[in-house]
């Protein structure tokens, strides 16, 4: 029996448009009334538009931020955090210098950076965050993850560059509202949206295999994994639907609510 709903937000809550369909809102409604745990987990920060997301779908509970490296309630109480390592942060500081590709830095409550290309300020502007200017080495805050925001075909020079990088890992997603993009979040090794959903099924009282996950990108193949069922939407890559279970629809045509149909039929 599935007694925690977890879902990313790009390409699988919200589509074009950053549009949720009707079918899922109406549906949310019923598995909160058959007292189902309901969360995001995502990539975007808690100080983002995935703010007003978290809750939508829940007030109550905890919800999964940063790829897993925050787990917080939406007033900002911190469950979890997962601090980037000084030495690696350096190297990627360092990297997005020599190639002029804009990277984000992330603490639990702030968005800094130094280069704004064109692709970054739109991927800003679509997730409504307010990006500090500031020198990245002169950060004291923890950096809980940074961010890639380039374009797909510098992905693979950057993900080159980065395997030299000792104590991180790094996952790709994007969005249907800049398919040309692709926002690479990198965070300390072991940190991962399984972990985040570990720590916020413990809070709540529940098993990995009471939960499911329901997501579209690479950076949710290991927790689709896991989980009791894992759900791919029908615009997944290739990837997160072997890692899945079943498949449901599109996002645009409310595949999301086709999972969450599954989850209140075993109720």
């Amino acid at each position: 029996m599935i007694k925690l709903i977890l879902t990313d937000v790009d390409g699988t809550l919200i589509g074009t448009g950053s549009a949720i369909h009707p079918r899922v809102l109406l549906r949310l409604e019923q598995a909160r009334a058959a007292g189902l745990h309901l969360a995001i987990c995502t990539g975007r920060p808690l100080f983002s538009r995935a703010a007003e997301y978290a809750k939508l779908i829940s007030k109550r509970e905890p919800h999964i931020f940063q790829n897993g490296a925050h787990v917080a309630r939406v007033d900002g109480h911190s469950l979890f955090e997962s601090i980037l390592p000084r030495a690696a942060y350096l190297e990627l500081v360092a990297l997005s210098r020599r190639t002029g590709h804009a990277l984000e830095v992330y603490t639990a409550s702030r968005c800094y950076a130094e280069l704004f290309t064109a692709t970054a300020v739109q991927h800003q502007r679509l997730i409504e965050i307010a990006v500090t200017p500031k020198d990245l080495l002169s950060i004291t805050e923890p950096v809980l993850r940074a961010q890639w925001v380039i374009t797909r075909d510098h992905l693979p020079a950057i993900e080159l560059e980065m395997s030299s990088i000792a104590n991180i890992q790094f996952s790709s997603a994007g969005t249907p509202d800049m398919p040309d993009a692709v926002f690479t979040s990198v965070t300390k090794f072991g940190t991962s949206k399984l972990e985040g959903a570990s720590v916020l099924a413990a809070y709540c009282g529940v098993t990995l295999a009471e939960t499911m996950m329901v997501g579209d990108g690479d950076n949710d193949i290991e927790l689709l994994s896991a989980v009791g069922l894992g759900v791919a939407m029908g615009n997944a890559s290739a990837g997160a639907k072997a890692a899945a279970r079943v498949s449901v629809r599109d996002v645009d045509e409310g595949g999301l609510a086709d999972a969450i149909d599954l989850a209140l039929e075993g109720q």
